[in-house]
């Protein structure tokens, strides 16, 4: 950042972005370290995309911490949809999604989530269901196989995909997160013909790629994934410990005409929240804040706080890759695991607290950084006797990479 100041010279410089939506998987709270030391930005105050006064009162009150006021907003108007169990939010969810589909077109209804890799997976297996039914979705299927998640998909003509890792084919470079929808599938030589949303044609081989799985379903999508997106009708699922007030707004932005929530009384009332009101436990998740600190700064906090490993904790969850070294924490490791199913063999887990749970994560060096690690909810962990989980050491380890 010095060095872009110093070749700046005169000019004025000034960051893009929202410190307030969800957060990178990757290291982040850069944008709020640099937006102090350049002056400053600008505040877009103008809100055009929802179409509805009382939706962009619901997202206000969101972003400034008021979540109890915005579900209040959502209910009177029947937009908070409540239900006894996650599996029956699920289900909900994608009658909803079949439902306004039929009457707006695919394209105008969103499900969006902050929940685990596998309640997407299961939601996009539905939705594909419900359009296999309705005979939109024709000829041979290709499977998909992704063996770093253990996800296994079905890829039709006509099928909504999305890259989830930079592509290259034909010449032509796919970004990460670009949409698009499968034009063809040549079931004899395993390979399907994108049509991507912003122009390319790209083929893609899914069964030479199952290492490193370029595609996934993206009937249903994480919070991350539809960033910058927008539709007219967005069903919103929550999650439990890994939703915020970051991520709710992020959510609930998304919508032109309809946000619609969908809560579950068995995943909201776990941990400190088991005695509330799903709706009022749902509330005080999303009064969270769980903005990033960029590493440089959280070193600083760790330096000054060695004797509190909450901190640090705090720092490896939310997903910043950063290194810890004894003299920061003063902790040995002396705990490992192993995963038989992950090829290559990955480094030893650590765990740490986020909110009301236990949050396990695949640990590793920074020459394998670029590989994702397994699903966190995959992951098994010995403790020895009389180890509790937040006295689990830490040493020379890194966050992880999530596949959304």
């Amino acid at each position: 950042m010095h060095r872009l100041l110093q070749a700046a010279g005169p000019a004025i410089i000034r960051t893009l972005g929202d410190p307030e939506q969800a957060q990178a998987v990757g290291p982040g709270g850069w944008h709020t370290q640099v937006d102090q030391a350049i002056g400053g930005h600008t505040q877009l105050t103008t809100v055009v995309r929802q179409r509805d006064p009382a939706d962009r009162e619901a997202c206000r009150l969101i972003r400034q911490g008021h979540a109890d006021q915005a579900l209040e907003n959502l209910h009177q108007r029947g937009r908070v949809h409540l239900v006894p169990h996650g599996s029956t939010a699920v289900k909900e969810v994608v009658y909803a999604w079949n439902t306004h589909r039929l009457q707006r077109g695919l394209e105008q209804v969103k499900i969006v989530t902050d929940t685990s890799n596998a309640t997407i997976d299961t939601l996009n297996s539905l939705c594909q269901a419900k359009r296999l039914a309705a005979g939109e979705l024709y000829g041979p299927a290709v499977e998909l196989v992704d063996r770093q998640t253990g996800r296994r998909e079905r890829l039709y003509a006509g099928d909504r995909i999305c890259f989830i890792r930079p592509h290259h084919a034909d010449g032509e470079h796919v970004p990460n997160g670009t949409t698009g929808r499968v034009l063809a599938v040549n079931a004899e030589q395993e390979r399907v013909l994108v049509a991507c949303d912003d122009g390319p044609c790209i083929p893609v081989e899914p069964t030479s790629n199952q290492w490193a799985q370029p595609l996934r379903l993206a009937y249903a999508g994480h919070a991350l994934r539809l960033q910058g997106g927008q539709a007219q009708v967005v069903l919103v699922l929550p999650g439990s410990w890994q939703t915020s007030r970051q991520s709710a707004y992020s959510m609930l932005t998304r919508c032109q005409e309809q946000v619609h929530v969908f809560v579950d009384r068995d995943s909201q009332r776990t941990g400190p929240y088991a005695q509330l009101d799903p709706l009022a436990a749902l509330a005080q998740r999303w009064t969270r804040d769980m903005r990033k600190t960029a590493v440089s700064v959280a070193h600083g906090v760790q330096s000054v706080n060695a004797a509190e490993p909450t901190a640090l904790n705090d720092v490896l969850l939310t997903g910043v890759r950063c290194e810890t070294t004894d003299d920061v924490h003063g902790w040995r490791r002396d705990v490992a695991a192993t995963a038989d199913t992950a090829e290559p063999g990955w480094g030893p887990y650590v765990l740490g607290p986020r909110g009301d749970a236990w949050r396990r994560i695949s640990a590793r060096d920074f020459g394998d950084a670029h590989q994702p690690a397994m699903q966190a909810d995959h992951h098994e962990l010995r403790l020895s006797d009389g180890v509790r989980p937040d006295q689990l050491p830490m040493e020379h380890e890194v966050g992880w990479e999530l596949d959304l």
